[in-house]
């Protein structure tokens, strides 16, 4: 992981100049211009219908954990076309287009359901910085599944 974040702005500056030799540095710069400007919007438009999706589902009685994920996946991908390079641009693109991005759902639903059953997933709660001599320090929290039983109440029941 920390190779990754090594090698990223390498790629990125690479990627830059393959394009800017290809196409000319004013059209590089207008499309990496154009592509901040629609993460942008992707990334304001998810903030907005994020809490209208949950509260929808929540509405319905359902789990609203497959529109939670997705709309985590495009806010991400809005976030990585924010970021000023062609190889972020094709991640956020992966992130954003509805095939790739069920399939990256699926994965991380999959993952997710693994950690849960298997009792490895943890919750930290902690302050801002929590962990790095900042905030509040962190505790875990259990997070394993547990049944609760709900008596559904009528409209024709008074409430107390």
């Amino acid at each position: 992981m920390f190779l990754l974040f090594i090698a990223w702005p390498f790629v990125e500056i690479y990627l830059f100049v393959k394009v800017v030799e290809r196409y000319g540095f004013f059209n590089a710069f207008m499309a990496t211009l154009t592509a901040f400007f629609f993460g942008l919007l992707i990334v304001k438009a998810q903030g907005r219908t994020f809490l209208m999706n949950v509260q929808a589902e929540l509405a319905q009685g359902k789990v609203p954990a497959r529109s939670m994920i997705n709309s985590a996946l495009l806010f991400i991908g809005g976030l990585f076309i924010l970021i000023p390079g062609f190889f972020s641009d094709i991640i956020g693109l992966l992130l954003i287009l509805p095939g790739t991005r069920h399939i990256i759902s699926l994965y991380v639903r999959t993952y997710l359901v693994r950690k849960i059953s298997n009792g490895t997933f943890k919750v930290f709660n902690g302050g801002f910085g929590a962990g790095f001599g900042m905030g509040r320090p962190t505790s875990e929290r259990d997070v394993t599944p547990q049944v609760i039983d709900v008596k559904p109440i009528s409209s024709t029941e008074e409430r107390e």
